[in-house]
């Protein structure tokens, strides 16, 4: 893999490379990046615009205050990482590992997280607006003072462990399906 030392990535095409190392990145704009990787690397208040992050393992970073704008992280690793106080906004996160993320207060609007694995996530006052959530796994998810507005939660599973802003009842009114411990 090849390593990059750039604090701002504009109108590139990269593939499979290496992150890790490089110093506070502050933008990613207009670019296209597959299969790289900025595992544990240090990114808040970095800003993704108009970009693409396919395949891209971003396992630990954080990520806190970041923006994200019309971007796609389409099946990439966010395991672990910590997106407090994100702005996303139009961006495409389906089919992405989520688990053990934290997006608390953030604030996401016109996104998609599709079939996306949210287990254990933190979503703690977290607002969610015109979303779509279709088959997201939250098992074990505290969605504890989550506010959704006009998103779609059909399909989307969660456990007696999975902290709902409402109740079970509503849950299942919304198309979420409640699944036992032993079937996650």
């Amino acid at each position: 893999m090849t390593q990059i030392k750039r604090v701002r990535i504009t109108n590139k095409k990269i593939n499979q490379t290496s992150f890790t190392k490089t110093e506070q990145i502050k933008e990613i704009n207009n670019s296209l990046l597959q299969n790289s990787t900025f595992e544990a690397n240090d990114l808040r208040t970095i800003r993704i615009s108009n970009s693409t992050l396919c395949k891209v393992n971003l396992k630990k970073c954080n990520l806190i205050n970041a923006n994200f704008e019309h971007s796609c992280f389409e099946k990439s690793n966010l395991e672990m990482a910590n997106l407090a106080n994100n702005h996303c906004t139009k961006s495409s996160l389906r089919n992405t590992n989520l688990q053990c993320s934290s997006f608390k207060n953030a604030t996401i609007k016109d996104s998609h997280f599709i079939n996306a694995d949210l287990r254990w996530a933190n979503l703690v006052g977290a607002t969610l607006e015109n979303c779509d959530l279709g088959k997201v796994n939250l098992c074990n998810a505290n969605l504890t003072n989550t506010k959704f507005t006009n998103c779609n939660l059909k399909g989307a599973t969660f456990n007696l462990n999975t902290r709902l802003p409402f109740s079970n009842e509503i849950a299942k009114r919304l198309g979420m399906k409640e699944v036992s411990i032993l079937d996650q």
